[in-house]
């Protein structure tokens, strides 16, 4: 796929237009808010439009306007991405669409320091099951595909208990659906309090202790998921470079179509902070699914950015969903993204799960290093995942390897060129394959 973006800018407002269409876009900053309007036009070429043995070639042109909004108050704050995108299938191997892409979050203070609310509304496109191929953003392949739905609304309740201690009341709603009836829609519920330290007042002292408790209605499912955890953490700083961690819990999952799991929580791990440039978090111990391990470290100097990070998880589909976020509003140097519509080019690492109920034991892990000299950034990714499911479930496990490389230079003053290549290699009992990717297109520079 190749997309061409020609942009010029003049008392702060910027217009660029692709060589393959008559795009726009315009980028306002005024009064803390950071506004853009864009439109692209693509053009797509493939041999094998299918991804099967039949091999039927395609050409496909996609369109897409844009809208960003972006804003940061004292009491409030707003950060909203939408692309639908119209797809026109000239050989019509796929019926034309119109595919919506959004994310959205906002946080209002409406009483200071007391009462707030939490919502976040998302769009995006998603394999049914874990062995289905796409290619070329998910425009090739498309039988297996389902558009994803999903919002979130969260009021809380925060409060200081003298000096030293804080609670939090919260209560959660969220809904989950799905364009094909493939895929089980969802209905979530979540309650949770939770009583911690105020940082900084407690001395080398932190603790937390949290109750929880959440039930998902499927809509064709006779009975509920439910699940209560019980939790306390603490941390104890030895010095201004390491501190020690330590979990105690218990949880409890009821679930509809597999054996429950219950039993204790409880973790061991440490802090190693040695400049403020770096930070590494490792730990370990054991939850109602079996062994619990995390790692999570970063690294940053002036041009470049490492990090790594793995979990052990118990979680389902629809929580992968919920916590896709597909527009960042910062890149790797922590760096506002004023277009995240345009950013929007690395693969997801880590493939999909199957779009069903089963819970699995999810571990994943994931690295990438970017360098960055100026006029050329280089990001190189990699990543694993496994999901385990229950022996009792129809699913068979699944394991996807992936790595990816994005490299971009500056062309002219205006003007990026980039380059992208993706691998990925997908196992599970019914479905082994290899997919590689390559993309080269230019865009408008920041």
């Amino acid at each position: 796929m190749i997309k061409c973006h020609f942009r010029w800018s003049k008392m702060g407002i910027v217009l660029p237009f692709l060589a393959v269409g008559c795009p726009f876009q315009q980028a306002v900053q005024a009064a803390g808010w950071t506004t853009v309007i864009g439109l692209s036009v693509d053009q797509s070429y493939t041999d094998n439009a299918d991804l099967d043995a039949e091999e039927k070639s395609e050409s496909i042109t996609s369109i897409s306007p844009s809208l960003s909004v972006y804003r940061q108050g004292a009491r409030a704050k707003l950060d909203l991405s939408y692309a639908p995108e119209y797809r026109q299938y000239w050989h019509e191997t796929s019926e034309d669409e119109v595919i919506h892409f959004l994310g959205a979050n906002a946080n209002v203070e409406f009483v200071r320091n007391h009462f707030f609310l939490d919502a976040a509304a998302s769009a995006d496109q998603r394999t049914i099951n874990s062995s289905g191929r796409t290619g070329i953003g998910g425009r090739t392949g498309t039988d297996d595909q389902t558009q994803t739905y999903s919002y979130y609304l969260s009021p809380y309740f925060r409060s200081r208990l003298g000096r030293s201690n804080r609670l939090e009341v919260r209560y959660g709603f969220d809904q989950v659906d799905y364009s094909e009836d493939d895929a089980q829609g969802s209905t979530g519920h979540t309650a949770n309090v939770s009583l911690s330290s105020v940082p900084g007042v407690t001395g080398p002292f932190s603790w937390s202790i949290l109750l929880e408790q959440s039930r998902v209605e499927y809509d064709d499912r006779d009975g509920d998921d439910e699940t209560r955890q019980a939790r306390a953490e603490l941390a104890y700083e030895l010095n201004n470079k390491w501190a020690l961690s330590a979990q105690l819990g218990y949880e409890d999952f009821e679930l509809v179509e597999q054996e429950d799991e219950s039993g204790r929580i409880w973790n061991l791990g440490f802090i190693y902070t040695p400049n403020t440039r770096t930070r590494l978090a490792a730990g370990g111990g054991e939850r109602a699914f079996g062994n619990d391990y995390y790692i999570d470290f970063s690294h940053r100097s002036r041009r470049t950015v490492w990090t790594a990070n793995y979990l052990r998880d118990f979680i389902s589909a629809r929580d992968e969903v919920r916590n896709t976020n597909r527009f960042p509003r910062e890149d790797e140097f922590g760096n506002l993204i004023e277009d995240p519509t345009a950013a929007d080019t690395d693969p997801t690492l880590g493939g999909s799960p199957t779009l069903d109920t089963a819970h699995y034991v999810l571990r994943q892990f994931s690295t990438a290093f970017t360098l960055s000299t100026g006029r050329t950034t280089a990001s190189l990714g990699a990543g694993y995942a496994e999901r385990e499911y229950a022996e009792t479930s129809s699913i068979g496990d699944t394991r996807d390897v992936d790595l990816s490389l994005n490299f971009s230079r500056q062309i002219q003053r205006r003007t990026n060129g980039l380059l992208l290549l993706s691998w990925r290699d997908h196992q599970e009992e019914q479905a082994d394959y290899k997919e590689w990717l390559c993309l080269l297109y230019t865009s408008p520079s920041p």
